[in-house]
């Protein structure tokens, strides 16, 4: 074939590629509608009833008749609105399925002073307190046919406590607590799909039982990895280095050695993403196993001209990331960069090409399919986020590389790109969500990630993937003593990028509306889908997010039914200590306290608080005042109008399955 043959065999190659890219791309709408109609089923207070169903499913057949009306050649898009419809209509009809067949028994009222006997399944925190979670057997005083799957005990540490172990406890249980605020974590949601149908405390600690074994070979597997998983973090955090306690926590997913200090560090340098076992350690722990398998069999020429090599180094690599999916305790992000990992492995022991954003949408539509509940977690909303942007900035990343001759035009320049692009675009894709969950970004995330994440790809990657190999032959000490000294560096620089969150908030209007994450997750969807002008629009988006979010009214204080006022001093919020009752909200965790017991002046003086027996009295400067009544069990916010001040109300009754309502309200 001529030299001008091949050019255009070439051209048609890569424009069929880019053809099938761009269809993949826009084929994520499909997964991101059927997310968006589990979201809609998730997110309401109330069980929706059959007239919700019929009318979506009559949106469905009147859609279907007006696109068979539209003329041929312009029906591909009516078309794909309305698949993109089905498939919304799918997730939100599929989410009541799974959550209507969910076999969970919960506690109806507090029980005070009962024996539980179970099997403890996992154990965190090894500190002040331990969190115990058993599988039950018997409770006393609640029948066997009311008996809840898990209960979740906080106990003082003891080191004989082994998941697998048969105990029994004097405790203390109470239902699964209901968030206390409008987009406060919903412990109560997660509680009940996870079978948690109690938590508490016990008194004194826990004694060992007589049972012996789990009741089926499913649990048995269970509780002995859970069990192995303790272990494996405990030798790790024993080691001499620093970063002990990260190390445990990235290599076996378990949190329980890493200090709250460092934890905290992580979080304010914008390195908490390194807790999270996903496509950065998923992909790096492919890779290296991959290259070492290839690399190591290379070596015997009796063996590398007989079998395919790269079929065998992905078989190689497979099981090793599948045995790092069950020790790290496959979280919704572990799930999400397993499947696409293993899909593309997959697919390469066929000969298949697999693009990207077709892993991407075969990861999403698989998570969601194993758990829909999942939609609303920030694990799964930031994992995804930061994926799809990441894919949709490198999609021209290959055409932007020179031709350039040398080492360091073909080495350096590209990781160098390659580790800035990926620190500010997963930056940007996961501030949103940041800030409409915690409340807070890490302004100096982005420096702290280009000069950290070299030593944990380049350093501590390879040195705990040779260890792992070499554990089972006791010789991986000496490999982890040198990644925990390693993981050490990192807890020292992140100090570094560590500032006063407080400074910041000035530039953060408040409390994210629902409305404007919205609009800024729809910017990302376009970022990351649209082709065409795909700067453009999420430009349109942001601005219109942005615009909302100044423009939405802020409360000046908070009451959340439970005792407790905050108050929006300047850039910060603060605790008003008037002998509240119970948790505080967990938006409100890590706030300064100011006694108010006998009263006190806020906002620079320009009100008065006054608390009673019975209600909280609230004085403007202009003589207008307002009373809370603390029986009141509903929500206050709290607005500065300019001419007094105004109170709006939220229930926080809810009637949804997991809601320990909803058996008296349906």
């Amino acid at each position: 074939m001529s030299l001008d043959g091949q050019r255009a065999v070439k051209k048609l190659l890569l424009l069929k590629s880019e053809t099938s890219q761009g269809y993949f791309q826009r084929m994520l709408w499909v997964p991101v509608a059927f997310a968006a109609g589990c979201a809609a089923y998730f997110a309401g207070d109330q069980e929706p009833g059959w007239i919700a169903y019929a009318c979506a499913l009559t949106a469905l057949i009147v859609g279907g008749f007006m696109a068979m009306r539209v003329s041929s050649s312009l029906r591909a898009l009516p078309e794909f609105a309305l698949i993109l419809m089905a498939f919304a209509i799918f997730g939100f009809c599929y989410s009541a399925f799974r959550t209507c067949t969910m076999p969970y028994r919960g506690i109806p009222a507090s029980f005070e002073r009962v024996m539980v006997e179970g099997w403890v399944t996992e154990i965190s925190g090894h500190s002040e307190r331990m969190r115990v979670s058993i599988n039950v057997h018997a409770i006393s005083d609640i029948l066997a046919e009311d008996l809840p799957e898990t209960v979740r005990l906080s106990q003082r540490p003891d080191a004989a406590l082994m998941p697998g172990r048969f105990v029994r406890c004097f405790a203390s249980l109470q239902p699964p607590p209901s968030p206390m605020l409008a987009g406060d974590y919903d412990f109560e949601r997660n509680a009940f799909f996870d079978g948690l149908g109690a938590v508490g405390y016990v008194f004194g600690r826990c004694e060992p039982g007589r049972l012996s074994q789990a009741d089926s070979s499913v649990n048995h597997f269970a509780l002995w990895l859970n069990a192995e998983r303790r272990q494996l973090a405990a030798h790790i955090a024993s080691m001499s280095g620093d970063g002990a306690g990260l190390a445990a926590a990235l290599l076996t997913g378990n949190r329980s050695y890493l200090s709250e200090e460092d934890e905290e560090t992580l979080r304010a340098s914008g390195l908490a993403h390194l807790l999270a076992i996903s496509g950065l350690h998923m992909g790096l722990a492919a890779g290296v196993f991959y290259f070492g398998i290839f690399r190591m069999l290379a070596l015997f020429p009796v063996i590398a001209l007989r079998i395919p090599l790269q079929k065998v180094a992905g078989i190689g690599s497979l099981v090793a990331i599948t045995a790092y999916l069950l020790f790290s305790g496959a979280s919704v992000a572990t799930q999400r960069a397993y499947i696409m990992v293993m899909s593309v492995l997959v697919y390469s022991l066929f000969d298949r090409p697999l693009l990207s954003f077709q892993a991407l949408a075969i990861a999403m539509m698989s998570v969601l399919l194993l758990a829909p509940w999942s939609v609303l977690t920030p694990g799964f909303q930031m994992s995804f986020a930061a994926t799809g942007a990441l894919l949709a900035g490198y999609r021209n990343f290959d055409k932007d590389k020179t031709a350039r001759q040398g080492v360091i035009h073909k080495s350096v320049l590209p990781f160098l790109d390659g580790l800035v692009r990926t620190s500010w675009i997963a930056g940007l894709a996961t501030m949103p969500f940041a800030l409409y969950h915690f409340g807070r970004a890490a302004p100096l995330g982005f420096f702290a990630n280009i000069l950290i994440m070299p030593i944990i790809t380049l350093i501590c990657v390879p040195i705990a993937a040779i260890s792992v190999v070499l554990l089972p032959f006791g010789l991986g000490d000496l490999g982890l003593e040198a990644l925990t000294h390693a993981l050490g560096w990192v807890l020292d620089l992140a100090v570094y990028f560590t500032r006063d969150w407080n400074g910041w908030r000035r530039f953060v209007p408040g409390q994210m509306p629902v409305g404007v994450f919205l609009a800024m997750v729809g910017a990302l969807a376009c970022w990351t889908i649209v082709r065409s002008n795909r700067i453009a629009v999420m430009i349109a988006f942001s601005g219109l997010a942005v615009g909302m979010w100044l423009m939405s009214p802020k409360p000046t204080m908070i009451y959340d039914g439970a005792g407790h006022i905050f108050v929006r001093e300047q850039t910060e919020w603060i605790e008003l200590d008037i002998g509240g009752r119970g948790l505080r909200p967990l938006r409100f965790a890590d706030v300064r306290e100011h006694v108010c017991t006998e009263g006190c002046e806020v906002l620079d003086g320009l009100a008065r608080v006054e608390p009673t027996e019975d209600a909280i009295q609230l004085t403007g400067g202009n003589g207008n005042s307002i009373q809370i009544e603390k029986s009141d069990p509903r929500v206050a916010h709290i607005f500065d109008t300019g001419e007094g001040y105004e109170i709006r109300w939220s229930d926080r009754y809810r009637c949804r399955p997991w809601s320990n309502n909803y058996p008296d309200c349906r």
